[in-house]
Order: structure tokens, then sequence, then C-alpha cells
């Protein structure tokens, strides 16, 4: 019996889809990176590039600014770069290829968003790139609690002590997490540091 865990988001190095005849290319942080190394080998063809860059990424920005695109734009968020896709993708036409690097909240809600404009799998790529931090989902109170990196985490809205599982929901964004003490309450595991 495989003791893999199906719903645990598995990513590859962005390529370029050529059988797309746009491509709209959207990245935080440290998924620049992935940016730069998909543009060193881009197509002729429309390229547009979005990202937010963070405080310690400028220098990563004027390096983008410099790579070949039709349009390149920086915001100061993600919230204001989820924004600008929304807007990039109600213009879009049909073979449009989305290409999305950062971390995995950033991921899947690029994700979901492009899916509510009709984009189905095989138009986005994802590359997980930088934190492997997680967003916990508390099953028992519904707080979405971000950048956890131990295996166990203090639900800030309910103050439950969550175990943080590998069962990963696409549509929130998120792991679960479930109490770790239901049976023995204040009985907790070793807390690790586990999500670099």
């Amino acid at each position: 019996m495989s003791s893999m865990i199906h719903s645990k988001p598995s990513y590859v190095p962005l390529a370029w889809d050529m059988e797309g005849h746009t491509h709209l290319l959207a990245a935080h942080g440290d998924g620049g990176e992935c940016l730069l190394r998909l543009l060193a080998a881009a197509p002729d063809a429309s390229i547009t590039v979005r990202y937010a860059p963070g405080p310690e990424a400028s220098e990563r920005s004027v390096r983008l600014a410099r790579m070949p695109s039709n349009d390149y734009r920086t915001f100061d968020t993600i919230a204001t770069l989820l924004d600008a896709l929304r807007a990039d993708l109600t213009r879009a036409r049909m073979g449009l290829r989305l290409y999305l690097a950062g971390s995995e909240h950033f991921l899947w809600s690029a994700t979901r968003i492009a899916s509510d404009f009709g984009l189905c799998a095989d138009e986005i790529r994802r590359e997980h790139f930088g934190s492997s931090a997680r967003s916990v989902y508390c099953v028992h109170c519904k707080t979405i609690t971000p950048q956890v990196s131990t295996n166990i985490v203090t639900c800030p809205g309910c103050a439950r002590s969550l175990l943080v599982r590998d069962h990963y929901s696409a549509r929130l964004a998120a792991y679960m997490g479930f109490q770790v003490d239901a049976e023995v309450p204040g009985t907790l595991p070793p807390i690790e540091s586990v999500y670099a």
C-alpha cells in the first residue's frame, strides 16, 4: 500500500507551453528567480509579466524589467498582484497560458482566480519556490494561519493546538490542521520546525 499523500501538490520547473499564443507570468518574492530562468529562453510571442517583489527582491525586479516581455509591472503586495491578475484574465483570449511561481498559498490563490475565468489545469503551470512554510486551515473554526513552519501550531481563532497534516486543499490554498490533543487535552507531541 502506498503512503503517498495524493492531495499534497507536486511541482516541476516552469517551462514554456508552445501551444499557447499568449503567455501571462506572475510571481512573488523568490518566485522571481523562476521567471528570470523562464524568460532567458523566451519564445517570440506575447508575454506579460506581473511581479510582487517583496522587501528583499528589488534587485531581482530590476533584472526582470530588463527581460523580454510586452508588458512588465510590479506590485507592492500579493493582494494587488492578484487583483492585477484578475484584470488581465478579464481581457484574456483563447490560447493563454498562465505561469505562476512563489509560495504555495500564492500559487493556489492565483490558480483559483484563473479557474474562475475558465482556465483549465492544462493551461496553468506552477512552480513552488522559496519557503516551505504552510498556510494551515483549522477544521474546527475555519481560521487560516499563514507561514506555519512547525508541525504543531496554535490556532489564532480558537486557540486549539493543531497538527499540521499533509492533506492539502487547493480550494482553500491551505493544509488541514486538526486538534492534536483532542483525546488527552494538554498532551502534545514535541513541536518541531519542519517546514523551513
